[in-house]
């Protein structure tokens, strides 16, 4: 099975969604796409629309647990702030973009001892404009 870490940002290059399933598993990206498991619904997702990179980078973990039954969690790569912006090889904007018009919460969590903020991150709040919580 793979294993995710957690340390110091950068953490993860990859979108990696938990939700609820019949057993333990973990699909990649192009298994999102190309699901022909007769009890999986067709897949509705329109990932493939970021191309083959994208999905290199894309993780479905299923466990079933009863909190996971009418709950998603979607972990996105760490934004990279810096001047010189590797290229990550998909569009990453439009890609948050898309999972922003599709969340029902949104959680920033920031680094407090690195609250610069670059394009990746103002794209972030561009998108978000509109569904802050009162």
């Amino acid at each position: 099975m793979k294993r995710f870490f957690l340390s110091v940002n950068p953490t993860t290059k990859n979108f990696v969604i938990v939700s609820h399933g019949p057993k333990l598993r973990v699909l990649d990206g192009r298994m999102l796409v190309s699901s022909t498991d007769p009890n999986q619904p067709p897949p509705q997702n329109n990932f493939d629309q970021f191309g083959g990179k994208f999905l290199e980078h894309l993780y479905k973990i299923e466990m079933p647990k009863t909190l996971l039954q009418n709950l998603t969690f979607v972990d996105t790569p760490g934004f990279i702030e810096h001047k010189k912006l590797p290229e990550r090889g998909y569009p990453f904007k439009e890609a948050i973009k898309w999972w922003a018009r599709r969340a029902d919460l949104i959680l920033v969590i920031f680094d407090p001892t690195k609250l610069d903020v670059g394009s990746e991150m103002d794209a972030l709040f561009s998108c978000l404009k509109g569904k802050e919580s009162m």
